[in-house]
């Protein structure tokens, strides 16, 4: 059985001071989440804020263990990579 999984994570970063600047970490984010687990990831709200980033992840799994291993390892992996703080998440079966 495969599971599709929505993860959507709320980052908040205060040290973001230009759009540029956060594109440029947004990228960053991306390419991590990308590199280390097989998945879709875009950037789906706040678009125009300074302060913060969200990211949908979706990835496929095979049971609900792995679902949460994953989003554990995903949020430990944003919080390294960049100077944030993880405000919010949501896990959703699709």
């Amino acid at each position: 059985m495969v599971i599709t999984v929505k993860y959507l994570v709320k980052v908040r970063i205060d040290e973001i001071f230009s759009l540029k600047q956060k594109r440029s970490e947004i990228n960053r984010l991306k390419t991590a989440v990308k590199r280390f687990y097989d998945s879709c990831v875009i950037e789906s709200n706040f678009q125009d804020s300074l302060k913060y980033i969200c990211l949908a992840i979706a990835f496929f799994c095979t049971s609900p263990d792995e679902v949460n291993s994953i989003t554990e390892k995903i949020s430990v992996l944003i919080e390294n990579t960049c100077e944030g703080i993880i405000e919010e998440e949501y896990v959703d079966y699709i």
